[in-house]
């Protein structure tokens, strides 16, 4: 599903590029939930797929409006995948060296596309969202990043 969703992507075929990726996040997750509790290696074998499948539907979804609670649940799903990944990138400082930059990035240009606050009130429909999302919208905010005024 990840080579169908980035042939897609490339050819500019947007809504079968999410729908591939949608489907690649859900059989990593089915094959994630089939493996064995203590099989932490074959799990973590998994995150960069899905990391790198998160970080695409994030970037997809982030320039459009109705897609801003979507695109946030993808941002936290590559986030979740990252700290899996490498526990040291679980802290919630909203900079690079804790947020991915393909996230980073993502989340700069759905605010500079929406603004601020509608990215906001998209994250508060987000059930649990990953903490960095905060921290990096509050240092968007503090920065004055565009679309900070919105």
């Amino acid at each position: 599903w990840l080579a169908r969703a980035r042939l897609a992507q490339r050819l500019g075929m947007r809504d079968s590029a999410i729908g591939a990726y949608e489907c690649c996040l859900r059989e990593l997750g089915e094959e994630a939930a089939a493996m064995r509790p203590h099989d932490a290696e074959g799990r973590l074998a998994l995150q960069p797929l899905q990391s790198m499948a998160s970080a695409a539907l994030l970037d997809l979804y982030s320039g459009h409006g109705g897609m801003l609670a979507a695109a946030l649940e993808a941002a936290h799903g590559a986030l979740e995948a990252a700290t899996l990944r490498n526990p040291a990138r679980g802290e919630a400082n909203g900079d690079d060296q804790g947020t991915p930059p393909a996230v980073a990035a993502a989340v700069y240009r759905a605010v500079a596309t929406h603004g601020l606050q509608a990215v906001r009130e998209a994250l508060s429909r987000v059930h649990d969202p990953h903490p960095a999302l905060g921290a990096l919208l509050d240092e968007i905010e503090e920065w004055g990043a565009q679309g900070a005024d919105r």
